[in-house]
């Protein structure tokens, strides 16, 4: 497909290509030592204890809601 205004500008290199190709041979595509790694490093550059990542806005929304006493009939 020809976009006319591209939705986004990436640029992926060999660096990137091995670094996916090692989770997927980990066996670990959604937990693991990466996303361990990522969490620890986010929470350190935003000063805080902990941090979770998620897979997707929705999730990370719900999780949100929840951390801030929302749920059915609030």
């Amino acid at each position: 497909m020809n976009w006319k205004v591209p939705l986004t500008d990436v640029t992926l290199g060999e660096e990137e290509a091995l670094a996916a190709a090692e989770v997927v041979r980990s066996g670990w595509l959604s937990q693991g030592e990466r996303v361990a790694a990522f969490e620890a490093a986010f929470a350190a550059m935003v000063g805080v204890p902990h941090a979770v990542a998620v897979n997707n806005c929705t999730v990370g929304l719900e999780v949100a809601y929840a951390a801030v006493g929302g749920g059915a009939g609030r």
